[in-house]
């Protein structure tokens, strides 16, 4: 659900230009979260996948667990980017050279917003880029079981207060 509504917000972009976005998502999902949160992160990767694709944009969304984490990645096809910015990227206000700055609109601190969110959730923002191969951001979130699925004393408990 997180990943429809980002990607429903991010549909009128999508439909204005030409995108092809792929979504693969693992039914049965289940992360306890600011929904609002966690989508406007998605949505915020989404239009750095957008604004920094190539051409033809192709951009693909996936989500995943394991035991203990859900991971929604974001990857697109654009030109990448260089190791030594990895960290840098996500500093506030931090754009990676004025060629950017020029070309695209921001002001660069959405992936610093992003990062934010993840660490409020207990989470991290992950990239794995270099140059010619796109950027895939990850978005990892770890996973708490439902409190129907923890274990509850069977039959009623009696608690004794002295003196009662």
């Amino acid at each position: 659900e997180l990943v429809e509504e980002a990607v429903a917000a991010f549909e009128p972009t999508r439909a204005r230009r030409d995108v092809d976005l792929s979504v693969d998502v693992t039914p049965g999902l289940l992360v306890v979260c600011d929904r609002p949160a966690i989508v406007d992160a998605l949505v915020n990767l989404l239009s750095n996948a957008y604004k920094y694709g190539g051409n033809p944009r192709e951009i693909r969304i996936t989500a995943t667990a394991d035991e203990s984490r859900m991971r929604i990645q974001v990857h697109d096809n654009g030109p990448g980017i260089e190791r030594r910015e990895h960290k840098r990227i996500f500093l506030k206000f931090y754009r990676i050279d004025d060629k950017l700055k020029r070309k695209q609109e921001g002001s660069g601190l959405g992936l610093a917003i992003v990062q934010y969110v993840l660490r409020a959730h207990s989470g991290k923002v992950e990239v794995d880029s270099a140059p010619g191969r796109g950027s895939t951001f990850s978005l990892v979130l770890p996973l708490r079981r439902p409190v129907t699925d923890r274990l509850l004393p069977e039959g009623p408990s009696t608690l004794t207060a002295k003196g009662a």
